[in-house]
């Protein structure tokens, strides 16, 4: 039986394949191409989805009454408000992961109130973020909480996701983008400086995904590229058969 080289054109047709699928490839896992991000309001379908090893600040490494100053990092998050006030770390209500919550230095029941927003940047890109919100009982409606981040948005839904001991009503918003950001905002509505705001509320449990390292992404790519010649190959064996 006489042997046959494969004809040319399906070798420019391979390499061709395997150069889109490589070019492909690096622009999905450099950002190049966005992803539509996905947001959820409930946490154990977002646990469940995570792409990765999750990274969870629970604020219970440090003692409660500790002060995160404004536009301060702790933990790898970088923090801002706009409440013109420091953040603290406090334990005077119930929370999701006793014994200790994030709130807003203000000297006495140290909550965050409706129209207050925190910003949350990141010091490495992340593909999910998610957080607890825990409410004062009975005084959060759906749509009270905005989650933005990824060039999206979601809103809470009512009713809570789960009640604590003491009342305070838990809410959840995460967000979910292989391709990665950097930063995310949780904006409460109504009006801070009102003589009586709508609720209060404090934030625990922020979960994050960092974004693989480059080496990953090489790994990952050659893994794909050595996939590609093995199924070309064995394309180009059975053709000469």
């Amino acid at each position: 039986m006489t042997d046959h080289a494969p004809p040319r054109g399906n070798v420019k047709v391979r390499r061709f394949t395997q150069g889109a699928m490589a070019g492909l490839l690096w622009l999905s896992l450099s950002g190049g191409v966005q992803a539509v991000p996905m947001f959820f309001t409930n946490s154990a379908e977002f646990l469940a989805a995570l792409p990765g090893p999750a990274s969870i600040v629970d604020f219970d490494a440090v003692d409660a009454e500790t002060l995160i100053p404004e536009g301060a990092a702790f933990e790898g998050i970088t923090f801002t408000t706009n409440t013109g006030l420091d953040l603290i770390v406090s334990d005077h209500f119930d929370t999701t992961s006793p014994l200790n919550y994030l709130g807003v230095a203000d000297g006495f029941s140290n909550e965050f109130f409706s129209g207050h927003e925190l910003t949350l940047n990141f010091a490495r890109r992340v593909q999910a973020f998610g957080l607890s919100i825990i409410a004062s009982p009975g005084d959060v409606f759906a749509a009270d909480f905005q989650l933005v981040a990824s060039s999206g948005s979601a809103f809470n839904v009512a009713p809570p996701e789960r009640i604590l001991s003491d009342g305070g009503e838990v809410f959840f918003l995460g967000v979910i983008n292989p391709t990665g950001f950097a930063s995310a905002q949780l904006i409460s509505f109504g009006d801070p400086d009102a003589d009586a705001p709508f609720f209060g509320f404090n934030v625990d449990d922020l979960t994050t995904v960092a974004v693989p390292e480059p080496a990953t992404f090489a790994l990952v790519g050659l893994g794909l590229l050595a996939l590609c010649g093995r199924k070309a190959a064995f394309r180009t064996a059975s053709n000469s058969v």
